[in-house]
């Protein structure tokens, strides 16, 4: 299959060279004082992704040179389509500069192979084979971003920021995947299914269908050296258990800022429409409703 797809440096560069997008301070989630330096934090309240704990982890192990190293986190955008670009933009914007097109660039494009496969062959590969050929298809996508995370081909670049201008070494840490519940399950490789009979709900963690509604439940976050155990012993009656597809699954081999959970935390980590609106908000308004009506009957 021929798969469309683009070199991470040029858009990168492209990205970061944009003075609509990075000539103006005001614009980017940087120290303000030195727009090159650590981001602080200023307090506990987390107002911005880099105040947060995977930054603090990335720049510790990402940054050995405070003088020439620049953390430049990524963020992933994949869609649903029959042919879905995944995109790319950085955390050193601003929520709202990240929300314009011109802040998201493409490193290639998914195609949804089912568009051109029957049923009777959708039954003949199995899951296994069907997300393999999907890897497949995003590890052609991510092959010059893992080389260039892993090489100096992004080192001694000019960069300016506002109006400030350094030659810096760019480290490119992948920090978050912006996508819904089943596009995040699809990057992780396991299940989208969402039952109480279910071993395993959330690609995230290992709760428990049948603990869903415990709310003193302290769950696990799924560590992504097991998994890859795993898959490479070909272990298929524990992944099993864990609703977890045999696949070499490509997002193993990306940088995650030194994150042991990698693309398990990384995949879609907060979906506030299934999670929240169509979830617990949902469900505190029937109690809450239902309390209601309970005090009106008795008053009655």
């Amino acid at each position: 299959m021929d798969i469309t797809v683009l070199d991470f440096k040029k858009p990168l560069l492209s990205l970061l060279n944009d003075p609509f997008l990075f000539g103006n301070i005001d614009n980017l989630d940087v120290n303000k004082t030195d727009p090159f330096a650590k981001h602080p934090t200023h307090n506990r309240v987390l107002s911005t992704g880099n105040m947060g704990r995977r930054y603090k982890l990335a720049y510790k192990t990402g940054v050995t040179n405070i003088e020439s190293d620049f953390l430049v986190p990524k963020i992933s955008n994949q869609d649903k389509a029959s042919c879905c670009p995944l995109l790319f933009t950085t955390s050193i914007l601003s929520q709202e500069m990240r929300n314009l097109p011109t802040a998201l660039w493409p490193l290639g494009y998914i195609y949804n192979v089912s568009l051109t496969t029957s049923t009777n062959q959708e039954k003949q590969f199995g899951m296994d084979l069907k997300y393999t050929q999907l890897h497949q298809i995003i590890k052609s996508i991510l092959g010059s971003y893992i080389h260039y995370q892993k090489s100096t081909a992004l080192h001694n670049v000019k960069v300016q920021l506002g109006s400030t201008t350094k030659c810096v070494n760019l480290r490119v840490p992948c920090f978050f995947i912006i996508s819904d519940m089943q596009g995040g399950d699809k990057m992780c490789c396991s299940s989208p299914c969402y039952s109480n009979k279910w071993r395993r709900l959330c690609h995230k963690c290992n709760l428990q269908g049948k603990d869903a509604g415990n709310t003193s439940m302290e769950c696990k976050k799924i560590l992504i050296k097991p998994i890859q155990e795993m898959v490479n012993n070909n272990d298929k009656e524990w992944l099993d258990q864990l609703k977890q597809y045999n696949v070499q699954n490509t997002w193993f081999a990306i940088d995650f800022g030194g994150c042991p959970y990698g693309i398990f935390s990384a995949a879609c980590p907060v979906e506030p429409l299934h999670a929240l609106e169509n979830g617990l908000i949902v469900d505190c308004l029937k109690v809450l409703f239902l309390k209601i009506k309970s005090s009106i009957e008795l008053a009655i």
